[in-house]
């Protein structure tokens, strides 16, 4: 497959000229046409033009799941801005740094979410539900706009080390690569149905809304709640008569336990990704769905998705590889000094190719650091002269499939959703009455979570366990909010004096 140099607008608008009339989006037992659909969306366009929106402002969308939401994206698009998206369950001071950090002067929300924006001055809100008031602009007008594949499309902002979230910025060459790399692998036909019910702060979401829009197959939006409700989610499935769906391994876990004999027949593809899975977990699938199970595999700095590898219950030592790159991408396993480590022996994953975001924004100094020079670029291919270092730990089998192993730092997936412990670590410090705090990743019977541990500044006096989440929630997302926070009057230690960790571990486990 070549290199794409379209934008995601430009694959949605060919759709609609070939299909204007054919069903693009379904919500809450109601559909929108291909055409109404872009109508809609040149409304959002329109309205971003009249106010003054340049190509490459970053416009924050605060949206439940609705069609209004799939409308605004695609029309700040249109508009060549860049959109930023914030999971509604995203706490107020999380929001406010992104509005800074990104420069954001422009939200679009609606009515009951605006009280979230009552505190934060220098912003102009757009309220969606009045969209029907907005101008309209013409496709025709917008091709005039210039659509450059080396625009940002979109910034997502995931955990960092230093407290604070760190905004990804991701091209439409990126993007757009991945999408049509997956319309060309999963081949979803016109009639076929994709559900959209990932948080639109999570890159997941990302493919769930544009596959299918730019591949002429219909989206069905899940209702707010379904992703948080098994029994909802396995209704919004049936209804919509959904044949592709995307997991995370506990969800999925979850999922197969509730389906019952006949359920979810509709389903013909099944993606399972954001954390590792196990062999039985696929067979389990297999026995209960007669459907195509991929493993899928991305960092957000690398478009969503970059490898992938098809379960069929075969595989040697029960293994679960993240597989081989997907196309224009190229992987390397490699050492600490960037050399290449013998087959079979762990190395860090570096990715290389079209995919890769220019960095993080405002921060080029972390850029730096993860974005490096391609020291195996022999070609001098410019669209393999960075590497990015993925943190990521693996090893390549022989037929060159790649299995993860682990992380080279405190990085780690929970629900599908990547965060930094010490991002935890630091808005526990951030309380004075805390001297000292460690956050710790657990998997045990088959699920995973976090422990808080906190040594309060004056012994016995001080927040307890349930006023140290209230305040984390004012800061974090759930998603990051330990199962339990254990106060100790100091931390146990190892015969070279550091924190046992070990320890921490054992006893949260007790």
């Amino acid at each position: 497959m070549s290199a794409s140099t379209a934008c995601i607008p430009q694959l949605f608008e060919e759709i609609v000229s070939r299909y204007p009339d054919r069903k693009a989006v379904q919500f809450d037992k109601q559909s929108m046409s291909y055409q109404e659909l872009n109508d809609e969306a040149n409304k959002v366009a329109g309205k971003l033009l009249e106010i003054g929106v340049k190509p490459q402002h970053c416009v924050g969308v605060f949206i439940e799941r609705s069609f209004q939401l799939i409308s605004s994206i695609l029309g700040i698009l249109k508009n060549r801005a860049v959109y930023v998206p914030f999971s509604v369950e995203y706490p107020e001071e999380r929001v406010r740094y992104i509005i800074e950090d990104a420069g954001i002067q422009i939200v679009i929300t609606q009515e009951n979410l605006m009280p979230m924006f009552e505190n934060i001055t220098g912003l102009t809100l757009l309220n969606i539900n009045d969209i029907g008031q907005y101008h309209p602009l013409s496709n025709h007008k917008i091709e005039q706009q210039s659509y450059n594949a080396d625009d940002t499309a979109y910034v997502l902002y995931t955990s960092g080390t230093t407290g604070y979230p760190k905004g990804v910025a991701i091209q439409h060459s990126g993007i757009c690569n991945r999408l049509l790399w997956m319309k060309e692998t999963y081949q979803l036909q016109p009639h076929e149905v994709l559900l959209h019910k990932a948080p639109i702060g999570f890159d997941v979401s990302i493919c769930e809304i544009f596959y299918p829009l730019t591949s002429g197959a219909v989206l069905a939006v899940a209702k707010p709640d379904s992703n948080k409700n098994i029994r909802k989610l396995i209704s919004e499935i049936k209804e919509n008569q959904v044949t592709m769906v995307h997991f995370i391994p506990p969800l999925l876990d979850l999922f197969l336990d509730y389906i019952k004999p006949g359920d979810c027949e509709s389903l013909r593809i099944l993606v399972c990704g954001g954390e590792k899975w196990s062999f039985s977990l696929g067979e389990k699938t297999l026995e209960k769905l007669n459907v195509e199970l991929y493993n899928g595999y991305g960092p957000t700095e690398s478009s969503v998705g970059v490898a992938y590898w098809k379960f069929d219950g075969m595989y040697p030592d029960r293994l679960v590889p993240i597989g081989k790159p997907i196309a224009n991408t190229k992987f390397y396993v490699l050492n600490e000094q960037l050399e290449y480590v013998k087959e079979g022996e762990i190395g860090e994953l570096c990715i290389s190719g079209i995919c890769l975001s220019s960095g993080y924004l405002n921060k080029p100094d972390v850029t730096n650091m993860k974005f490096v020079s391609n020291p195996h670029n022999h070609d001098n291919a410019p669209s393999y002269a960075r590497l990015y270092r993925s943190g990521d730990l693996v090893r390549q089998l022989e037929d060159g499939n790649i299995v993860y192993v682990g992380r080279t730092d405190g990085q780690v997936k929970l629900r599908g959703m990547r965060l930094e412990l010490g991002e935890v670590e630091n808005a526990l410090l951030a309380n004075e009455a805390v001297s000292a705090a460690v956050v710790l990743y657990h998997e045990s019977g088959g699920r995973a979570f976090l422990s808080g541990h906190v040594v309060l500044s004056n012994g016995d006096h001080g927040p307890n366990e349930e006023q140290l989440k209230a305040q984390l929630k004012e800061k974090l997302p759930d998603y990051m909010i330990p199962n339990s926070i254990t106060l100790y009057s100091r931390f146990p230690t190892t015969l070279n004096g550091k924190t046992d960790k070990e320890q921490l571990k054992l006893l949260a486990e007790q």
